[in-house]
């Protein structure tokens, strides 16, 4: 399977998926494409079991990406800059103390929060014990909220006063710098073996 592939492919799951929400579920763009996108890697997980061999040569290609590039160094900044877009910022600056401590102390919380759940569900959910420190980097990835997500719900709400929007959306703006300072940490830590420093009986 080549990259072009790969791509058109992706761009008719995509297309599928927002008439499946647009025509049954009917949630906000944003939100109803990840519903979506949820089920189809369920789906994907449940085929991979069942027949693994037909997805090899996707499996081959999407291995020799560097997704740390992709993400950090492309996908995200087109992303951020799409959500600036719509962000007004003679909006957000009566709150900026209010937004400053929801993105940094707010996902440092939430990364230790995802990651204890984690650490906690792994020996039950997967029977195996799972690192804390990985745990951590899964709460460090999945803390921040993405910003045309709540661009999106905002759109369609009417009844959430200004305050409220203005510092929801400057928080999804920023937490992902904070997520991403903490995500590095973490995997630094982990590639010089100090992985260790991080005790999970401090938080637990």
């Amino acid at each position: 399977m080549s990259e072009y592939s790969l791509f058109v492919m992706l761009c008719v799951i995509a297309a599928i998926s927002s008439y499946f929400n647009l025509r049954f579920l009917k949630l906000p763009k944003a939100i109803g494409l990840t519903v979506v996108s949820a089920l189809i890697s369920l789906m994907l997980v449940v085929l991979i079991k069942l027949e693994p061999k037909l997805f090899y040569p996707a499996y081959h290609m999407l291995n020799s990406i560097d997704f740390k590039i992709l993400v950090l160094k492309v996908l995200l900044g087109y992303l951020l800059f799409a959500a600036a877009m719509h962000l007004n910022f003679l909006e957000i600056k009566n709150f900026l103390a209010s937004i400053f401590v929801l993105s940094s102390l707010g996902v440092v919380v939430s990364t230790f929060i995802i990651g204890t759940l984690c650490w906690l569900a792994a020996p039950i959910v997967i029977k195996h014990d799972v690192s804390y420190i990985y745990c951590l980097i899964v709460g460090a990835i999945f803390s921040p909220t993405d910003p045309i997500t709540v661009f999106a719900v905002f759109k369609t709400s009417k009844s959430v006063p200004m305050r409220v929007k203005s510092i929801l959306s400057g928080e999804a703006m920023f937490n992902d710098v904070f997520s991403i300072v903490i995500f590095l940490i973490l995997l630094s830590l982990v590639i010089s073996g100090k992985s260790d420093i991080v005790n999970p009986r401090v938080f637990c």
